[in-house]
């Protein structure tokens, strides 16, 4: 049930169901919090922190992705940490907080690339990218073809459809 909510979640996102994704994520994060997974609960926060966002409640996203981070702090697990990492960096990013995004962007990919989580460090490098260009480093225009390559090569189609889009 709760790996369909999430996958449900994330059908209503990509519908332009902000809130009502908004509200099946919750579920299943309550869900994965029953069940004790804090891996899978870390990775539907970042679901619900995204559906959140995109439904104009940034700091409930905000909210839901640090708690993302913190919960993947306390288990092993590298890909769950970089998942958190990037969406926060990313939602920095898009909150006009650059300079606070780029060391999590950093650290995101260096963790996805331990992880071997090749969608991850495609993600990162974009959101990187676009750090860098918003304080003035045309060098992120680099991060950010180095992060279609990556997406292209995988292929992770909607890693790519934001590169191009950022780009």
């Amino acid at each position: 049930r709760s790996r369909l909510l999430v996958e449900y979640a994330w059908q209503l996102y990509a519908a332009q169901r902000w809130g009502e994704a908004v509200d099946v994520a919750r579920e299943a994060a309550s869900w994965w919090e029953r069940l004790g997974d804090p891996a899978e609960l870390s990775r539907t926060l970042v679901v619900l922190s995204r559906a959140a966002y995109m439904a104009d409640r940034p700091a409930e996203a905000m909210a839901a992705v640090e708690r993302a981070g913190r919960v993947a702090t306390r288990i092993d697990d590298p890909a769950a940490l970089a998942y958190a990492h990037t969406y926060r960096g990313a939602l920095l990013t898009l909150t006009e907080q650059p300079g606070a995004a780029l060391p999590l962007l950093h650290a995101a990919r260096d963790l996805a690339e331990r992880a071997g989580r090749e969608d991850l460090v495609a993600h990162s490098l974009n959101y990187l990218g676009c750090a860098r260009v918003d304080l003035g480093d045309d060098g992120g225009v680099e991060d950010q073809r180095a992060s279609l390559d990556h997406a292209l090569a995988i292929p992770h189609h909607e890693y790519a459809a934001r590169a191009y889009t950022n780009l």
